[in-house]
């Protein structure tokens, strides 16, 4: 998965100096759009927020003035809870600001209350999500800084600030209200089921999953166990009442690149066999036990003597 997604840039001018959007939808997510809001001005100066519960004057038309402040925005960044997950708004106004895409610009979800990246479908699952953690709030601190114009804050600056100021949001993302009523969350078999409903449809729509068609018949015996791998259950106890079979013989080790977008080292992990899974995961397991797992993947392959130069493959390798 790529670390945001491209996001829209316009030459229009709007006349306005906002660069940031920030997206909402519910009590909650308000909650936290709204200090965040002033926080990012502190963190980034040069950072102009947008937030329609501040930035709309009285008397005017909602949509149009949202209509507006979308044009020429260099990031974006939502604010999905669980209530919130399928607002058809956010995803209208997601939309909106990825129909024009350049290479700076930059769409971020931020996942409040629980949620993870099986739970977000449509448009808003797509982008990179972060977590409400230090670390990756840095991170998306960062990625505002160098996407709203080329007079760049240094690094070492920013984290200056931000050192000084997380203290205060993580206190105020700890103290965000619950929510009245929890939407259910699809439970682990629900998720499961869908990524196989998922992997069925693309391997029908395109040449990026024909590897699922042609699937051996001792490929086909690993999917089960790969997906009981994710759930922690062993299919063979489930599915037998009688005794399991003995183990197949240990294949041979081999060695597996992935190389991770962004990022100009090429990670070296020796392994049995590497999977694609449907969220753009990349597993590499000895047996039946993983022992890496990589996501924002730009390209991986298995390394062999006849193929030393990098090759993208697709589904599963041993």
């Amino acid at each position: 998965m790529l670390k945001c997604h491209q996001m829209a840039k316009s030459g229009r001018e709007t006349g306005k100096t906002h660069n940031v959007f920030l997206s909402w939808s519910g009590e909650r997510s308000l909650y936290v759009a709204k200090f965040f809001h002033s926080w990012l001005q502190t963190v980034v100066q040069r950072a102009k927020p947008w937030l329609s519960d501040k930035d709309i004057e009285k008397g005017t038309v909602g949509v149009d003035e949202i209509k507006k402040a979308l044009v020429g925005m260099k990031v974006g960044v939502f604010f999905l809870t669980p209530e919130n997950r399928e607002s058809s708004w956010m995803s209208y106004e997601a939309g909106n600001l990825a129909n024009e895409v350049d290479d700076k610009s930059r769409i971020c979800t931020y996942f409040l209350g629980g949620l993870e990246i099986p739970h977000v479908k449509g448009p808003l699952g797509i982008f990179q999500r972060t977590k409400p953690e230090k670390d990756d709030t840095r991170k998306l601190v960062h990625t505002i800084n160098r996407a709203i114009g080329d007079d760049v804050v240094p690094d070492s600056s920013v984290d200056a600030i931000f050192e000084k100021m997380w203290p205060d949001l993580e206190a105020h993302l700890h103290q965000m209200p619950k929510a009245e009523e929890i939407p259910k969350l699809p439970s682990t078999d629900e998720m499961l089921s869908e990524l196989l409903e998922l992997a069925r449809a693309s391997a029908n729509r395109g040449k990026q999953s024909e590897w699922l068609d042609q699937l051996t018949a001792e490929n086909r015996d690993f999917l089960p166990k790969f997906f009981g791998l994710l759930k922690g259950i062993n299919f063979d106890q489930v599915l037998s009442p009688t005794a399991p079979p003995p183990p197949a013989p240990r294949e041979p080790l081999a060695v597996f690149c992935v190389k991770l977008t962004g990022d100009p080292e090429v990670k070296r992990i020796q392994g049995t066999v590497a999977a694609l899974t449907a969220l753009g995961q990349i597993v590499v397991l000895i047996g039946n036990e993983a022992v890496a797992k990589f996501e924002s993947v730009e390209n991986w392959w298995r390394e062999t003597p006849e193929s030393p130069a990098p090759k993208v493959i697709t589904g599963t390798v041993r």
